[in-house]
């Protein structure tokens, strides 16, 4: 039976132990009583049943806690994917102008040596026919 007490649980169950015999039981009279021991049997068992509810309900708001975190873990996940999707494509980007900067660099450094040499030619050379032609070298000119 399902009722809003839970699974397995009549609204007569919490009652007073007596209320759930059935109506062709006979009224307990003055003569007529129950035990003690029937009397903590009926109340462990309904404690036992209450506990038992109490328990499927932890349990129950456990559970949801537990999808509700999984919830959150998978959407922060999804974020962290994307957030390295988009690092990832800036160190592709990244290196890709790395490589361009280096090639740059590379034509930058022959063009320095070709000048150099240049340079060093044309002041060896001029320099030379300063000093053959017995002429003075006043500096530049």
């Amino acid at each position: 039976m399902l009722t809003a007490l839970g699974p397995g649980f009549a609204p007569d169950d919490f009652g007073p132990p007596w209320a759930n015999k059935p109506a062709e039981a006979p009224e307990p009279d003055n003569q007529t009583a129950v035990s003690p021991e029937e009397l903590r049997r009926l109340h462990r068992m309904i404690s036992n049943r209450q506990s038992a509810r109490r328990c499927r309900m932890r349990r129950q708001r456990h559970v949801e806690e537990l999808r509700a975190r999984a919830s959150t873990l998978r959407s922060e996940n999804r974020g962290l994917a994307d957030r390295l999707a988009g690092l990832a494509h800036r160190c592709l980007l990244v290196r890709l102008d790395n490589h361009r900067l280096r090639a740059e660099a590379s034509v930058l450094r022959r063009r320095l040596a070709d000048l150099r040499l240049r340079h060093h030619h044309y002041y060896y050379h001029h320099h030379k026919q300063v000093s053959y032609s017995g002429g003075y070298f006043l500096g530049s000119n």
